[in-house]
């Protein structure tokens, strides 16, 4: 009788555990998508994407949601079926796109975690009756292909919001971005190349900056000036750094050259190498 209770205590034991490991990874809430308000409008409502990727479909109820400010914005969470690990969030808003930005947070609640999570969406920002770009590739933009083996943005004058992508070899000459709230531009290639071109706000909120992936190489040259971010220029490991031929000009940026703090970091991530090949005549306003 012993050995049987023995045996039974020791499966009881394997599958709390079991339990609490699948429980715990809807801990913390991971939620995706854009982040910003340009594909919703009150006068053409269109659902943002934004979802729930680890979303615990067995337990729906474990989830509450709320949005800031109240009043304005009263989401709730839609499961999907396909994938049924993925749940939708929708917004309903009662106000135009370009007034207000939102918080939604979402708070999951089990036996056995509990996570709260804050998502920001950023109002959407049409600087100046100029082209506007969200969540886009920079290959979407108006381009040129090189013999030299590199795309040629040149002359553009265009407002960026949301998450912007910089993927494959460029080279922007004369350009103007006028930076939506909290945009970034994510730089995953090994040849980017900025002559003479300024990046500012182009409403009246700081956008985030440069998030320039590792491996990848940043030129930046010509009397180029970059204003108003949050982080201008955020340097992971392994990348390229380079400013010269000109003035680079950095003005109203919180930070303009950030190296996150990786030392709590398990070797080899906590060491980092950042090549700087040029740093000349870099002006700090």
């Amino acid at each position: 009788m012993k050995k049987i209770l023995i045996v039974f205590l020791a499966a009881f034991l394997a599958f709390a555990s079991l339990t609490q490991s699948s429980m715990a990874q809807f801990c913390p809430v991971n939620i995706q998508g854009t982040t910003t308000l340009c594909a919703y409008s009150l006068f053409a409502p269109g659902q943002p994407d934004i979802r729930i990727v680890n979303f615990d479909y067995q337990h729906p109820g474990y989830y509450t949601v709320t949005g800031y400010p109240s009043g304005v914005v009263s989401p709730t969470i839609v499961p999907l079926s396909n994938p049924q690990s993925t749940a939708e969030i929708w917004l309903n808003m009662t106000v135009n796109n370009d007034v207000t930005d939102v918080k939604v947070t979402v708070t999951y609640t089990s036996p056995s975690c509990t996570s709260s999570v804050d998502y920001y969406l950023y109002k959407c920002c049409n600087a100046n009756n100029t082209a506007n770009y969200w969540d886009k590739n920079f290959l979407d933009l108006p381009k040129t292909w090189s013999l030299l083996g590199y795309w040629e943005y040149n002359n553009l004058d265009v407002a960026l919001n949301g998450i912007m992508y910089i993927t494959s070899a460029s080279n922007f000459s004369n350009c103007t971005f006028r930076m939506g709230p909290g945009a970034k531009i994510v730089v995953d290639h090994r040849l980017v190349k900025f002559n003479n071109c300024n990046f500012e706000a182009g409403c009246d909120e700081m956008w985030k900056g440069f998030d320039v992936l590792p491996t990848c190489t940043l030129t930046v040259t010509s009397n180029s000036t970059i204003s108003d971010a949050q982080y201008a220029f955020k340097f992971n490991q392994g990348t390229n750094l380079y400013f010269g031929s000109g003035s680079t000009t950095f003005k109203r940026n919180f930070v303009s050259i950030y190296f996150p703090d990786i030392s709590n970091l398990p070797p080899p991530l906590n060491t980092r190498t950042v090549n700087v090949l040029a740093f000349e005549r870099v002006n700090f306003d």
